[in-house]
């Protein structure tokens, strides 16, 4: 079949807005000028590559003939967004900034190959953990640049101590800026401004993390944010995908375990992955949300 010309054009600054808040499905109009205005304050190299990951996926996917109303919705933006940014952590300055770009290209092509490939499966996030895995042996080879002349590497955040409390909080944040309780918070009231099954969902999983944590001996990874950040990106998809199972202690039911699945896996997940010395990414998310996809073609009702 031949491919369309995108008609009418996708507006840019929606396709560019909307690749934020795809990465947590915070479905806000405005949420995405937010979480780019909070990058901007909170770190703005962080907020440069943020802008350059997504201008350069808008116009890939110019370039490509996607369709409009799926540009516009920020499909094509979010995984180049998280690799960029992933890729400029582990760089920095100004060549962090061209290898971000690079990753974000890359990441753009393999997403497009993914959803050819999985059909009618969503991706997620898995072309940014692949994209992103494969990058960083890579990248490890680079020289770091933690602080360069004539570009403003500091990020601006609140004190307080190191706590379950914070950590849990600092769980919103992690996908983009870690360790910055400012931002986690911006993205806290994003998230909240949503739904009230999406809020509920959110609160769900901000009351289990501090449970599950203190039950095991967990608080460790709890406190630095790395245990919560994947559980919360289930709890904001189980309101993109909703269940299709009737009755309301199912639905609920289902919820609290993929919540809890997910916060299992994503502990002895980076406990496995930390002794590779390799970044675990969004890796239990994807898994989490797929295997729950793939469980529910068996549910008796639907």
């Amino acid at each position: 079949m031949k491919k369309q010309h995108l008609s009418p054009r996708p507006n840019a600054f929606k396709a560019i807005g909307n690749s934020y808040t795809q990465v947590i499905f915070a479905c806000q109009p405005w949420g995405g000028l937010a979480i780019s205005l909070a990058l901007l304050l909170c770190s703005p190299r962080y907020a440069l590559v943020g802008l350059i990951a997504t201008t350069i996926s808008y116009l890939l996917a110019l370039i490509c003939r996607e369709e409009s109303d799926k540009v516009t919705q920020g499909l094509s933006g979010y995984n180049p967004l998280l690799t960029a940014i992933a890729v400029y952590s582990l760089v920095g300055g100004w060549m962090g900034v061209l290898w971000a770009a690079i990753g974000a290209a890359i990441t753009y092509f393999v997403t497009r190959l993914m959803q050819r490939w999985m059909g009618a499966m969503p991706v997620l996030t898995a072309p940014f953990v692949l994209t992103s895995w494969a990058l960083v042996p890579l990248m490890r080879l680079w020289p770091t640049s933690p602080s360069i002349h004539l570009f403003w590497d500091a990020t601006w955040d609140l004190a307080s101590p190191t706590n379950i409390w914070r950590g849990d909080l600092l769980s919103f944040g992690e996908i983009y800026l870690q360790d910055n309780l400012c931002f986690s918070l911006v993205i806290m009231l994003i998230l909240l401004m949503g739904s009230w099954k999406h809020q509920g969902w959110v609160l769900c999983t901000l009351l289990l993390l501090p449970a599950v944590a203190t039950l095991f001996g967990w608080q460790e990874s709890l406190s630095s944010g790395l245990l919560g950040y994947n559980p919360l990106l289930v709890a904001a998809a189980l309101t993109t995908f909703p269940s299709p199972l009737r009755a309301m202690w199912g639905r609920v039911g289902e919820g609290l375990l993929a919540i809890l699945f997910s916060i299992v896996i994503s502990y002895y997940g980076a406990k496995l992955f930390d002794y590779w010395h390799f970044p675990l990414y969004t890796a239990p998310f994807v898994l989490t949300t797929w295997l729950l996809l793939a469980l529910r073609k068996f549910y008796p009702m639907a």
